[in-house]
């Protein structure tokens, strides 16, 4: 399936009705990762990890280097596609999904995209592939939804039903999302929710997965801050370590989870930008105490992107990764990652 994304994305400018604009956009991307500890994945680390049989590592990689393609075809219809994928593991569908305008304030979107819930990201060129802050606070993932957004000056509305993204099985039910923003004239502010339905322990046990959270993205001249706050239970399938559990009884229940973080950055010239923050979650496992569940994880970044020329990127960043696993034991890693990026 995906070989075959990657094939029309070459393909179809060749392919196509000449009057079809197609606008191709992607980046190649390099990094060289060292690790000073053990962590879950070597380039792109979210987690340190308390297995004997790994130790610190080197590890250089080009497989957060994406291509995709902006189709507007030629049709009195006011219609645009986008499909994109990167080489993350193998060729790897990020997102396919065509917007249609219904009237001049709404539209809507069919096809996988970005999910409504915490819409915000931090700033890096280390983690493309997996966010930065994925499994410290900060919830994301892409998934097929359909979607419907409407903007009315400053407020914007969006609400959608996805694919379910938890659960063993599923329940026949999408998962609902919804989000409210704001936006003034240095950022923007918003609330979101979702909510799934998902199945366990061969159809036995419910469980409700949910999330609330509030997001912000405000820029003042040289100096940022963007973050997110909320709240959830059961929703591993965000990129959170916390997902569901078994209770004294046997039951599979959803593990509550407080997650945040925050960045500030600073452009110190139009060519030169720095950024520092911090994110973390805590799951709540209510007195349940299973030696190797992760009781809280947590990291601090500070990077620096400089834009020399023309396509070129480049950026050092580190991280600072603690993960405390039950009953009580740390793990920790320092991260240093260097990349270059030519975007075009």
């Amino acid at each position: 399936m995906a070989g075959c994304i990657f094939s029309l994305l070459i393909a179809l400018p060749n392919s196509a009705d000449a009057a079809t604009e197609f606008k191709p956009y992607g980046f190649v991307l390099a990094n060289i990762a060292y690790n000073s500890g053990r962590v879950n994945i070597n380039d792109i680390p979210t987690m340190a990890i308390n297995d004997a049989s790994l130790e610190k590592s080197l590890w250089m990689s080009a497989r957060q280097s994406r291509i995709g393609v902006k189709i507007t075809p030629d049709t009195d219809v006011p219609v645009k596609a986008v499909i994109e994928v990167d080489v993350f593991k193998g060729v790897r569908r990020r997102t396919a999904f065509a917007q249609i305008k219904i009237s001049e304030k709404t539209n809507l979107i069919v096809g996988q995209h970005w999910m409504i819930f915490s819409p915000v990201l931090p700033t890096s060129l280390a983690h493309q592939g997996v966010v930065t802050l994925t499994a410290s606070g900060n919830l994301w993932t892409r998934v097929p939804q359909v979607r419907i957004e409407s903007n009315s000056g400053a407020l914007s509305l969006q609400a959608a039903i996805q694919q379910p993204i938890s659960g063993s099985s599923q329940q026949g039910v999408p998962d609902i999302t919804g989000r409210a923003a704001y936006t003034l004239p240095m950022g923007t502010c918003g609330v979101s929710a979702y909510v799934g339905m998902q199945s366990y322990n061969g159809g036995n046990d419910d469980v409700t997965s949910f999330a609330v959270s509030a997001d912000w993205s405000i820029a003042a001249g040289p100096p940022s801050i963007k973050g997110e706050a909320g709240m959830g239970e059961s929703v591993s399938g965000f990129g959170s370590s916390s997902g569901t559990r078994l209770n004294s009884s046997g039951v599979t229940e959803g593990v509550p989870v407080v997650l945040s973080w925050v960045q500030l950055g600073y452009k110190l010239s139009p060519k030169l930008a720095v950024h520092a923050g911090l994110g973390m979650e805590i799951p709540d496992r209510l007195n349940i105490e299973i030696a190797g569940l992760v009781d809280e994880n947590r990291t601090i970044y500070a990077n620096a992107i400089w834009k020399p020329w023309g396509p070129f990127r480049f950026a050092l960043q580190v991280d600072q990764i603690e993960t405390i696993y039950l009953p009580s034991t740390a793990e920790s890693a320092l991260v240093l990652n260097i990349a270059t990026q030519v975007v075009f």
